[in-house]
């Protein structure tokens, strides 16, 4: 798996959004996401959060949170 610097993610296009995260990559297997600043609860954002698709399930599981 390529390693995922946030610099590198902040340049890259956002395929999508939650609440509080940016989808930054997504190729069918791998998603990574970017998560943004909560002012509400002073989360300082700049999470790095990677999810494996299993394929047995159809689910999406994180594989490892960065900060």
């Amino acid at each position: 798996m390529p390693h995922w610097s946030i610099t590198s993610l902040e340049d890259m296009p956002t395929l999508d959004r939650t609440g509080d995260s940016d989808l930054k990559y997504d190729d069918g297997c791998t998603r990574v996401w970017l998560t943004r600043p909560r002012e509400a609860d002073g989360h300082p954002g700049g999470q790095v959060v990677v999810e494996r698709l299993d394929p047995a399930t159809g689910r999406w599981d994180p594989v490892r949170s960065v900060d």
